[in-house]
């Protein structure tokens, strides 16, 4: 048994064997380990996501996932993740090598 199923165990156990003057702090400490393990597990699927969205997205150079990228889970058995993607300029009207005669600064 890991260190955090032993935790969690022990928090329950102080709890439900608890006088009443500490019940209360007990309960705080199961809810807090609790937490723990739920953002534990949160996480561990949100890096499966990330991963699943490298291997069948990501194009080196062209779209690529920040390992802390937003992912937003769907209801419609999937997920949205923030990456970035490239967009060239060439032949573009911001394409910075044509000559526009007048001094052009950035878009933004």
């Amino acid at each position: 048994m890991d260190s955090f199923a032993r935790a969690v165990i022990d928090a329950a156990r102080a709890t439900v064997f608890a006088h009443t003057d500490e019940l209360h702090r007990h309960l705080h400490d199961l809810r807090e380990a609790l937490a723990s393990f739920d953002g534990d597990r949160d996480d561990a699927w949100r890096r499966a996501i990330r991963q699943l969205a490298v291997e069948t997205r990501s194009d080196d150079g062209d779209i690529e996932f920040d390992d802390d990228c937003a992912v937003s889970e769907s209801s419609e058995n999937g997920a949205y993740l923030e990456a970035w993607l490239w967009i060239a300029f060439d032949g573009s009207p911001l394409d910075k090598r044509r000559d526009f005669g007048a001094t052009v600064g950035p878009i933004c």
